[in-house]
């Protein structure tokens, strides 16, 4: 595996989130989000966090993302410590699944409109 590729993959991944191409979903976390890849080959998923502390029961460190084969196997773990990941490029991944995943954009329009705004 080259960091290259994985580079590659995270912009790639925050281009298609940005114009919407990637339908993220909720997961039965709140902190996890993902989104179904190549026909239901891969699933995609981000995390709020890069690491789990079990003592405190929650996330650590900024999100990060992970590929999983469509049998739930761990591909690759995405981390802002890999050569060429961007840690902004991370969150802006995490930030967007959210908003698609959650409807935010189309909650607040509701709102405005009901606001007579």
């Amino acid at each position: 595996m080259t960091e290259n590729k994985v580079a590659t993959l995270v912009k790639q991944v925050l281009e298609r989130t940005r114009s919407g191409e990637l339908a993220w979903q909720e997961t039965a976390s709140e902190d996890i989000f993902s989104v179904v890849i190549a026909g239901g080959k891969y699933i995609l998923k981000s995390f709020n966090f890069t690491d789990w502390d079990d003592t405190h029961n929650h996330g650590i460190g900024p999100p990060s993302l992970a590929l999983y084969k469509g049998d739930n196997k761990m591909v690759i773990d995405i981390r802002h410590d890999l050569e060429g990941v961007d840690a902004n490029e991370l969150r802006s991944i995490h930030s967007l699944a959210m908003q698609k995943a959650l409807g935010i954009d189309e909650s607040i329009d509701e709102v405005i409109k009901s606001l007579g705004i």
